[in-house]
């Protein structure tokens, strides 16, 4: 005797899985905390509370020797106006908790260079400084060395979290080259602060964190260590992993064939002479 199949209740579970499948796999959590405006849109938000605002930016461009106007209006009008030597700007809407949203600002001047990166939030009519992720980041001259990155550094918003933003930064390190990192920030009421001490290397379409190494280095088992993790030989190929900043030294992780791990020490010396695949910055 042949056992009766319910279809009915297969099609049902079936559909059920379906659902919760494709719900999970379309949940737009860090797209929807994060939305990039053009310019002269106007777009519907809350900014604090439960209160919807409309949101819109315009800018002057840039010509010859005078400087570029960014103008910030909220419900029509005119609440903040910042004038730079800058060509185009980056603005976003950053979902930080359900009833907070801030402003993401950056500028971007020649090469993609920028100098202002900050944080605004909207109170009482006006928009205020929150962070200046630059200044919690680079460092703005050659003497100065307590900072993580170097004055050459350029970054963009890359995600947007529960009251965190994370940024995507690009460097240069005497023996690897540029390197892109990510790095946290986190909000706590009015206070943003750079979140970590290492941050993961990664990689791009033009940047790869697989290097052949153009010389032997030693790595060694901690930042700035004398104990020996393993010996890299002319023509190894090793993985980046970390970078961290001691004493105003970048010092670089990295995993070899056998999967030790190892730090080196991102010295002075002429350029390209450890890893092929090291491009450098003109």
């Amino acid at each position: 005797m042949k056992k009766k199949v319910n279809v009915g209740k297969g099609l049902f579970l079936l559909a059920v899985f379906c659902i919760m499948f494709l719900g999970s796999c379309m949940k737009p959590e860090a797209a929807s905390r994060m939305k990039k405006l053009k310019v002269g849109r106007t777009y519907t938000t809350r900014l604090t509370g439960n209160e919807k605002h409309k949101v819109k930016f315009t800018y002057t461009k840039r010509i010859d020797f005078d400087a570029g106007v960014l103008n910030l209006y909220v419900d029509g009008k005119l609440v903040k106006r910042i004038r730079r030597y800058a060509f185009t700007w980056e603005v976003n809407l950053c979902r930080v908790s359900p009833k907070r949203t801030l402003l993401y600002l950056r500028d971007c001047s020649n090469n993609d260079y920028n100098e202002y990166m900050k944080l605004l939030e909207y109170k009482d009519g006006r928009f205020i400084e929150l962070g200046d992720l630059v200044g919690l980041t680079r460092n703005e001259s050659y003497e100065q060395t307590d900072k993580l990155l170097s004055g050459w550094a350029r970054g963009h918003l890359r995600k947007v979290g529960a009251n965190k933003v994370v940024v995507r930064w690009m460097d240069t390190g005497m023996a690897t080259g540029i390197f892109y990192v990510d790095i946290p920030y986190k909000i706590s009421g009015d206070e943003v602060s750079r979140m970590g001490e290492s941050y993961v290397l990664k990689a791009t379409s033009w940047i790869k964190t697989k290097w052949t190494a153009n010389r032997s280095i030693a790595a060694y088992t901690s930042v700035g260590g004398n104990k020996k993790s393993f010996s890299v030989h002319k023509g190894e190929k090793v993985t980046g992993l970390k970078m961290i900043k001691k004493n105003g030294t970048f010092y670089f992780q990295i995993r070899n064939s056998k999967g030790k791990k190892g730090w080196f020490k991102d010295s002075n010396y002429t350029i390209g002479q450890y890893f092929k695949e090291a491009v450098f910055a003109g």
